[in-house]
């Protein structure tokens, strides 16, 4: 055995056998671990010679992704590797990047093979699970090996309320395989969502004063480390693993299967409903108060924003929703006390309605979907304060100060959210999170700012200049008023936001630590340089 005398790689390490200080030891030799994957050793000859720029059977190389891609084609033929395939993103600006090729794997040890021959090749790659992040390069490259987990798609029930999630499943999928069983677990509200990028994000849901992040509902990851093996992290096997995947994004491996806590869901009640730009001072304060008594009835979640709309050239009209959602069916005569006093105000048309989770999921699909250049601007989260949320809303909304662009940006709108002291509550289970936010901090609220608009990279730079220069006057006031906070939610977060350097300096530098052991050469920093990263930002 070239490899780590306790296990052959390839094989789900669920024990502590290894000593996690020698996890990859000092002499780990790639090509003889490619080997004990089962990979054919003339392939290897024919790597090694193209990268050394010798003439053999792939050609003389000096691209490394090109050797990397005709590696990958002799090893798994056309049916997993594809160089002209066009993967499908919900924002038109992960479009803009090409990779040299992208491969489909179906198991975790082709995951494995995908992630040695692309560190013996020196090819940059990326991940892509459901594809929703909105700045370039998180889950596609520009001459590297996109790496696409959309066949790994199992959802298996398994016996003590645990569900096995691959990471190739939107949200749909999910629910739907889980409602005929009455079903569900903690997980994204648009139906087009991927799983893994908003799991290891965090995850925001609709259960979330219920049950908390997403992240602290999982029981545990099977994830592929950069030396190929194949690690099963849980709070008691690989516990520092474990920690450090439930919010510090794609950073140590690549998930491949995570093991979701189910409980029992039925039917609920939700939508969103429309209200005059005039009725924005009472939604602001349904919002406060909700979000301040969320404990009495943890049942209810809420989202409210303000939109500009442009309706003609140099007019725009201000425009306000809000988001209900409630766990089970709501009596529309003798609603739940928490949602009240947002039902008391005058509106201008809804959708609420009882319906299915998947049901729910579909319809708040719709106000985003796929094809256009859009994202979500996170700001940094911030203690709730009603007057510094009216502060925000009509900065938002005032001519000169909304960070919209009249002919490129039609729609632009910022969405307040709450976590609450019962979510934060939550983040204890299991060992903590990294995240770096406690109960005593809250209850907290962030804003994203959603952005859709036309043109191609040279208005992206606009986009992101106007967004920017919002978000710097809103953290000035947040903190000469003494309520912002360092934490910034990784799933809608910007590209300029240095996410994981917020969750605080203990946590961060513990991340870094367990990125040493797992990934010594840090082949999920240099060799995968899109997404949120252990340092800095990623533009």
């Amino acid at each position: 055995m070239r490899f780590l005398p306790i296990v052959s790689l390839g094989a789900t390490v669920v024990g502590t056998a290894i000593a996690q200080s020698s996890f990859e030891p000092a002499n780990f030799n790639i090509t003889e671990a490619l080997l004990d994957l089962g990979i054919d050793e003339s392939i290897l000859i024919d790597l090694e010679t193209a990268l050394d720029g010798n003439v053999g059977n792939l050609g003389k190389r000096t691209d490394p992704c090109s050797v990397a891609c005709s590696t990958l084609r002799l090893v798994f033929g056309s049916s997993k590797l594809y160089t002209d395939d066009v993967l499908s993103y919900w924002s038109l600006i992960s479009d803009d990047q090409t990779p040299k090729c992208t491969f489909k794997p179906t198991s975790a040890l082709e995951v494995s093979k995908v992630v040695l021959i692309s560190r013996l090749a020196q090819c940059p790659f990326a991940v892509k699970g459901g594809g929703h992040t909105g700045f370039a390069g998180a889950s596609n490259i520009d001459g590297g090996i996109t790496v696409s987990l959309e066949r790994l798609k199992a959802v298996d029930i398994k016996p003590n309320n645990i569900v096995e999630v691959g990471p190739g499943n939107r949200w749909v999928d999910v629910y739907t395989k889980l409602q005929s069983s009455n079903l569900a677990v903690v997980g994204g509200r648009a139906s087009s969502v991927g799983v893994p990028g908003f799991l290891l994000g965090g995850g925001v849901s609709h259960h979330i004063n219920a049950r908390g992040f997403a992240c602290d509902n999982i029981a545990a990851f099977e994830v592929v480390t950069s030396s190929g093996v194949i690690v099963k992290a849980t709070p008691t096997l690989f516990a520092d693993l474990y920690w450090a995947l439930r919010g510090g994004g794609g950073n140590f491996g690549i998930v491949t299967k995570f093991y979701l806590e189910t409980f029992q869901q039925g039917p609920v009640w939700g939508g969103t409903r429309r209200v005059s730009a005039t009725e924005i001072p009472a939604v602001q304060q349904a919002f406060v108060n909700m979000a301040r008594n969320a404990a009495q009835d943890t049942k209810a979640t809420q989202l409210f924003g303000v939109s500009s709309v442009q309706v003609g050239a140099g007019q725009r009209m201000n425009v306000a929703t809000f988001n209900l959602m409630y766990l089970e069916p709501v009596s529309n005569s003798s609603p739940p006390a928490i949602l009240q006093e947002y039902l008391d105000i005058p509106f201008t048309g809804d959708d609420f309605q009882q319906q299915s989770l998947v049901d729910n999921v579909v319809l708040l699909n719709e106000n985003s979907p796929d094809g256009s250049r859009q994202y979500f601007w996170a700001l940094p989260a911030i203690k709730l304060d009603l007057d510094m949320i009216r502060w925000m809303s009509d900065l938002f909304l005032s001519p000169g100060n909304t960070p919209s662009i009249d002919g490129v940006t039609p729609l632009v709108s910022l969405t307040f959210q709450a976590f609450t002291v019962p979510a934060l509550q939550r983040m204890q289970r299991n060992g903590g999170n990294p995240l770096g936010i406690k109960a005593s901090d809250g209850p907290l609220f962030h804003c994203m700012i959603f952005y859709r608009w036309s043109g191609g990279p040279a208005e992206d730079a606009r986009v992101n200049q106007a967004t920017k220069a919002f978000e710097d006057k809103v953290v000035a006031e947040a903190k000469k008023r003494g309520l912002l906070t360092s934490y910034t939610y990784m799933n809608y977060a910007g590209p300029y936001a240095k996410v994981i350097e917020g969750y605080g300096a203990t946590n961060n530098q513990r991340l870094k630590s367990i990125a040493r052991v797992y990934d010594p050469t840090g082949v999920f920093q240099r060799l995968v340089p899109g997404g949120h990263k252990l340092e800095g930002s990623p533009l």
